[in-house]
């Protein structure tokens, strides 16, 4: 689970607590049970990081059949940056990853370890971590 490790390892980098992860089915009844935990359990939270957009949205459904403010109450982020992330009501804020970025750095990767040449760049430079990943700012952090 490479997201999970990298949420941990930032929390850990930062000094703040390791994330508190709940499993989320693609489900009313999944998500209606997570938000219930977060926000009324034992140590209520007031951020969730979703693996995904599809189960944020599964959560900001439930936060509204719930009467829960998304971001008042409950902030919430997704992954992927799907196109319907940006219809959900509030619009989901999310990650959107650049793929092609990634796949070309996977690709120098493997090259490199094999000892074989590395394809000629596209555009100058090779791309890094803030060349694959962005953050799509939205209303619902």
């Amino acid at each position: 689970m490479p997201r999970l490790e990298g949420a941990t390892r930032a929390c850990r980098d930062l000094g703040l607590p390791a994330p508190h992860v709940v499993g989320v089915r693609y489900s009313r009844t999944g998500a209606r049970d997570a938000v219930t935990e977060w926000t009324r359990g034992t140590t209520p939270v007031t951020a969730v990081a979703a693996f995904n957009d599809l189960i944020a949205l599964a959560v900001l459904a439930s936060c509204r059949t719930q009467h829960i403010g998304v971001p008042d109450d409950l902030a919430l982020i997704g992954v992927d940056d799907l196109p319907v992330s940006s219809l959900a009501v509030p619009a989901l804020t999310t990650i959107g990853m650049d793929l092609t970025a990634a796949a070309g750095n996977l690709t120098a990767g493997i090259l490199s370890t094999v000892g074989a040449p590395a394809p000629a760049p596209v555009a100058p430079g090779r791309p890094g971590p803030g060349d694959i990943l962005a953050l799509i700012q939205r209303e619902t952090t």
